[in-house]
């Protein structure tokens, strides 16, 4: 794959805790006017519906990965992408988030011979969330509330009693407005069965507004109703994890924390649990910071946890307890998460730009060869190839079939050789000192070449079986030959013939439309002899350097078929010799 521009992630260490992290999803969001796409100037050439994940708009031309050569991909899950102002808000799992060094990895993308999604199979969206994690929620997108979970596990859920779309901390939120028994939930979740001898975390980011009462952020339980866990708001307007049996009374357990988090601020909120089987197993986190001094406010015995439920906002089945404010980015994960991971996340959130670091970068593809002689050969048998190089001193050579080519060349000394069957050549040619050679069956040729051959004289050859050559060269003093079978050729002028002897040699059967303009004007007609019959092939109608020679076709019959024509400027004033078919 051709990518126009490499991005550098870097991931400053010093925000990651003293330990690393494993399979550790990366928030990336950024905006770049190159992430456009190319209908609103920006380099993004296709774009679609992502499969997997949350059914967003996504950059198909688009890749992660772990290397600076582009070739070992990683999982990436979009969240968001703005097609008009390149604003993107992707997941993308790391292998190690490393604690002691930065971590690095790479964003590719403009690449016309991409059309499809390129993050499927085991780069898909729901493998940037190892098994792990139960359930993900991203509860996109501020306008339409997305409830799809976007692990492999599919818990989507339900919206009960119109929870609503808001802002969020990332993207999108869900709002709940208390009293109106409004819950979102699957009551038949997959990998949320979690028991006190298993560890286990839940985590969100909240907005709340007090009203005194308990406010459910995630759970699975409800008092004397089902068993299991409830990560909440207390009364108190403190942050609570409790477990659950079906009797209720002192059957729970439960931790409260020392800070009150119900005075309508976004906090990041996690709850873990050790798996030791008493309350003292539960650890609360606010921001990324442990609250050590939290309080066991009971240490029952539930007995066995057994509900399947996910309820996010409310209780279930009874719908109550209802949150009041904004949930987003609603997880429950069957490990406890360690309080490196959660630093780092908290991190990662509450400011990506900060986090993450991005260096745009055109992709050069390493085709600047300086400063000896070097040679580069490109085989290729593609759809599509964009390239761009820089060539100080070198040799170019291109093979293959090519149904698309288009490039930039830069060749100050060099030799430039295409050879293929190209189904649409376009190309940029600045050529000071060199010999270019175009070889090959080109059925469409549209080049713009400012060949400017100087001071010395140097020769330019066009050779191929083309079905159309557009063109525009510029040879002050040199050489330029044009041979082969051409069906039809322009010239979109000009061919700059500047003082001294200068000759144009075209050979080959082709129907020929072309502008000469030299220095100085001239005004006569040029008089060729084709199979015996005499007829204007030049004219000049007007005696201005801007318009001297034009094709004339013969009266009553086609453009003739040149076996060979040569035209000859003699001297400085532009004079010419006539030439014979």
């Amino acid at each position: 794959m051709a990518w126009a521009y490499k991005v550098t992630l870097t991931v400053a260490h010093g925000q990651c805790g003293s330990s690393n992290s494993t399979d550790f999803p990366v928030l990336v969001s950024l905006t770049n006017p190159l992430l456009k796409v190319t209908g609103s100037g920006g380099q993004i050439t296709s774009s679609g519906t992502q499969s997997g994940g949350g059914a967003v708009t996504m950059p198909f031309d688009l890749i992660f990965t772990s290397d600076s050569a582009g070739t070992t991909k990683i999982p990436w899950e979009f969240e968001k992408y703005v097609t008009t102002t390149g604003e993107i808000v992707v997941w993308v799992k790391v292998a190690t988030l490393s604690a002691s060094v930065d971590t690095v990895f790479y964003l590719w993308f403009g690449d016309a011979a991409v059309g499809t999604q390129q993050n499927t199979s085991t780069m898909s969206p729901a493998n940037v969330w190892n098994s792990n994690f139960a359930a993900v929620y991203h509860l996109a997108d501020g306008t339409t509330l997305k409830l799809s979970d976007s692990t492999s596990n599919s818990n989507t859920l339900t919206n009960l009693n119109t929870v609503t779309a808001a802002a969020g901390q990332i993207d999108g939120a869900a709002n709940f407005v208390a009293v109106s028994a409004q819950r979102l939930t699957n009551v038949s979740a997959t990998g949320i069965n979690f028991q006190l001898n298993s560890s286990w975390s839940l985590s969100a980011w909240i907005k709340s507004a007090s009203n005194g009462a308990n406010k459910q952020i995630i759970c699975n339980g409800a008092y004397g109703a089902q068993t299991g866990f409830c990560f909440l708001i207390a009364p108190s307007g403190k942050l609570g994890i409790a477990v659950v049996s079906a009797s209720g009374g002192s059957n729970y357990k439960s931790v409260e924390s020392s800070i009150n988090v119900d005075d309508n601020t976004w906090r990041h909120c996690v709850a873990t649990y050790d798996g030791s089987g008493g309350a003292s197993g539960f650890r609360l986190y606010i921001n990324g910071s442990l609250d050590a001094s939290s309080t066991i406010t009971n240490d029952g015995s539930p007995g066995t946890l057994a509900s399947s439920a996910i309820v996010v906002g409310g209780l279930a089945p009874i719908g109550s307890q209802e949150f009041n404010g904004q949930i987003d980015e609603p997880r429950v994960i069957g490990s406890q998460m360690s309080a490196d991971w959660i630093l780092s996340e908290y991190n990662n959130q509450i400011a990506p730009g900060t986090f993450l670091s991005a260096s745009f970068a055109a992709n050069s593809s390493g085709t600047t060869l300086t400063p000896g002689l070097q040679a580069i050969a490109l085989t290729k048998y593609a759809a599509k190839l964009i390239h761009t190089f820089a060539i100080p001193k070198a040799a170019l050579s291109i093979t293959g079939k090519v149904a698309k080519l288009a490039f930039t060349v830069k060749v100050p000394k060099a030799s430039l050789a295409l050879t293929g069957k190209i189904a649409k050549l376009a190309l940029t040619l600045p050529v000071p000192k060199a010999t270019l050679a175009i070889t090959g069956q080109v059925p469409v040729l549209n080049s713009l070449i400012p060949v400017v051959l100087r001071p010395a004289k140097a020769p330019l050859n066009l050779t191929g079986k083309t079905a159309k050559l557009a063109y525009t060269i510029n040879v002050p003093k040199g050489t330029l030959t044009i041979a082969g079978k051409l069906p039809a050729m322009l010239s979109t002028g000009p061919v700059v013939l500047l003082p001294g002897g200068v000759a144009i040699s075209i050979t080959g059967r082709v129907p020929l439309v072309l502008a000469l303009m030299p220095a100085q004007s001239l005004r006569r007609i040029f008089r060729v002899d084709l199979a015996g019959e005499s007829g204007d092939l030049f004219r000049s109608d007007v005696a201005v350097t801007s318009s001297l020679f034009r094709h004339q076709e013969p009266v009553g019959g086609e453009p003739p078929l040149f076996d060979a024509m040569t035209v000859n400027f003699d001297d400085a004033s532009g004079n010419f010799d006539e030439g014979n078919i």
